[in-house]
């Protein structure tokens, strides 16, 4: 996951972190800020990837999205089931006939949010929680886990989630916070997890590698390698 904070002149920088740590297969976008009568799917498509977009239509929110690497795109589908309107998420379901199914979520919170975001989002949780699937949630919280958060902690806790993100991902000249997070409800499915040094906005984007098999796709003609 990445805040870029404006998508649209951002797409050749995002390409490359889609490559830099080897093949990124999901990369959820927060803060795209994209507006379906000015950006069409052609100004931010990056090849090889399928884009899911959710743009602002909501006071507070800010445009969220996903791209998918083409090998897990049809084993993969949004589930709109599980998006709340007053919650400004993207959900995917990624179900490989090699692996458990699992779900994985791209959330940003505005820091202007009021109180009953936390009820919105637990309410969000039930619906996931029922599907009863590994789940891995990632996103902007601007709520900075550098300092005690006693009351968020056992939030979280409540889902039965686990934060796996230490260190500052927002570093600025005056300031060192810990804004962006993956949560997940099984720490066995997570081989690691880290902070990239990539920059493309004050955001530092957030990886975690799972533990999974996808079928060989079965391509008919040449495969084309470009350096």
């Amino acid at each position: 996951h990445v805040n870029v904070y404006h998508l649209d002149n951002k797409t050749h920088e995002v390409s490359a972190l889609l490559q830099h740590h080897g093949l990124v297969q999901i990369l959820g976008i927060t803060e795209t800020r994209l507006s379906p009568h000015k950006h069409s799917a052609d100004c931010v498509s990056i090849s090889n990837y399928t884009f899911f977009r959710r743009d602002a239509h909501y006071i507070g929110h800010t445009g969220i999205g996903a791209y998918v690497h083409h090998s897990l795109s049809n084993f993969t589908k949004r589930r709109l089931d599980l998006e709340l309107s007053s919650i400004e998420c993207l959900w995917l379901e990624v179900r490989s006939t090699l692996s458990p199914p699992f779900l994985v979520g791209f959330i940003y919170r505005n820091p202007a949010s009021h109180n009953n975001w936390f009820d919105d989002f637990e309410q969000m949780m039930d619906r996931v929680n029922s599907c009863n699937l590994n789940t891995f949630i990632l996103g902007d919280f601007n709520i900075d886990l550098l300092i005690p958060q006693p009351q968020w902690s056992n939030f979280i806790n409540m889902f039965g989630l686990t934060q796996m993100i230490k260190n500052p991902t927002r570093i600025t000249n005056t300031s060192s916070t810990l804004l962006d997070h993956i949560y997940t409800n099984n720490i066995n499915a997570v081989s690691k997890s880290f902070v990239s040094n990539i920059c493309m906005s004050d955001h530092r984007p957030i990886i975690c590698e799972l533990s999974f098999k996808t079928p060989k796709s079965n391509l008919k003609g040449h495969t084309y390698y470009t350096y």
